[in-house]
């Protein structure tokens, strides 16, 4: 991606957002990841932290559960509050676009508990989207709304960027009874680019972004890593 890229130059225009998830139940750690330690930083508020390195806070919208209390987040940061405990993540991603939708054209989702995320990896799924849009598109095609990357098990929707046209998707889905981010993607109603996660390997090699810490397991293994590796630290 050269500086002087059209491709470059258009994606730099485009205005960027962010969606932290953080609501949900942790029912197999039995406790809260927003404030699992990670260096210095709650897990939470290293993952809000490093997302502002690649989208302006005041463009960052986290989803919290009604009573969830949070640890310290930047100022500018938008904290909103689930409706409805256990609705499942559509619910909450609706309620972040609707929330930054005056502010940004794309919109990255991710979740608390990926602490090995990387800003340049967040660029990188930007530029993709604005790649793919690029696309020739056949008499009847609709543009690419999202870039979801994608391995041979599984697609990953909460390591992802969607164009706000794709509210209206993941809207209609809602109203059918579906709150996963999978219905949506699998019908069609928001038009993504699975994005093999072998281009994704060469901003991420080890495609840490896509680690989350689900079990303790988990957590202890990103610690490690983080600890061997050049990992960006939280400042003192």
């Amino acid at each position: 991606m050269q500086s002087n890229s059209p491709l470059l130059t258009a994606w730099a225009r485009r205005r960027r957002g962010a969606i932290v998830l953080c609501g949900g139940k942790s029912r197999r750690m039995g406790e809260d990841k927003a404030w699992l330690p990670f260096g210095n930083d709650a897990m939470l508020t290293r993952v809000v932290r490093i997302v502002a390195q690649s989208v302006p806070a005041s463009n960052i919208a986290v989803i919290a559960a009604a009573n969830q209390q949070l640890p310290q987040l930047q100022d500018r940061v938008q904290v909103l509050r689930d409706a409805e405990d256990s609705a499942g993540p559509l619910p909450a991603l609706i309620a972040g676009m609707n929330a930054i939708l005056d502010l940004a054209d794309d919109i990255f989702v991710t979740s608390c508990d990926v602490p090995l995320l990387r800003a340049n990896v967040i660029d990188w799924i930007f530029w993709r989207l604005d790649q793919a849009r690029m696309m020739p598109l056949a008499a009847e095609e609709r543009p690419y709304e999202a870039v979801v990357p994608q391995d041979q098990h599984r697609s990953y929707p909460l390591t992802a960027v969607y164009n706000v046209s794709a509210r209206v998707g993941f809207s209609a889905s809602q109203s059918m009874g579906d709150n996963s981010l999978q219905g949506p993607l699998r019908s069609g109603l928001v038009r993504a680019f699975a994005v093999p996660v072998e281009e994704m390997q060469a901003v991420d090699p080890q495609l840490d972004a896509l680690i989350n810490c689900n079990t303790w397991y988990d957590y202890e293994s990103a610690l490690e890593r983080a600890t061997e590796s050049s990992f960006d630290q939280p400042a003192p």
